[in-house]
């Protein structure tokens, strides 16, 4: 797929939502995460260059680019395409503000499976399977309420993160129904 492909409505429905959130170019010395644009970091823009063999450059990503970057490196390699419509947002923004494997592990949790990052068919059949026994939102709740837990152990291992929590509560509160 080129950085001008052709996308998903889901995938650019997810892209829209998180991108409340992740606009802009940001530097903020406190921030974990360091210098990013529109939420990806110079690391991030490294392993996509390195995977694709390209030379992008943070300062000069474009919207396109920013697809292409969102859709390589969370949408498809957090499995975000294959989960049931009801998690996709959620789950797509959160690996982007926390990484394919920490939010895959975190959610692993909240549906009962083998918390080992990895998504395999298990996973995807106890998604499917809690989304059907207790309704997609009361799970997408769920998983808010995992992914503020995870937030607070955060500022809990480090309290320069604390100016961030509000914000990273709206957020998370955006996905909820």
């Amino acid at each position: 797929m080129t950085a001008r492909g052709t996308y998903s409505a889901a995938f650019l429905g997810a892209v829209n939502k998180t991108l409340k959130w992740e606009g802009g170019s940001v530097d903020d010395p406190v921030d974990r995460g360091g210098r990013t644009r529109h939420g990806i970091t110079y690391a991030t823009l490294a392993v996509y260059n390195m995977r694709t063999g390209g030379n992008l450059h943070l300062d000069h990503i474009d919207h396109f680019d920013v697809l292409a970057i969102y859709h390589a490196l969370y949408w498809r390699a957090g499995y975000v395409y294959e989960m049931p419509a009801w998690a996709q947002d959620i789950m797509f923004d959160w690996s982007v503000h926390s990484g394919p494997y920490r939010a895959i592990k975190l959610m692993q949790q909240v549906v009962g499976t083998l918390d080992d990052g990895l998504m395999g068919p298990k996973t995807l059949s106890a998604m499917t399977q809690a989304g059907a026994a207790n309704g997609g939102d009361s799970m997408v709740r769920l998983l808010a309420i995992r992914r503020r837990r995870h937030l607070c152990g955060i500022v809990q291992h480090d309290p320069t993160q604390s100016r961030f929590i509000k914000g990273w509560f709206r957020r998370v509160s955006s996905f909820l129904a």
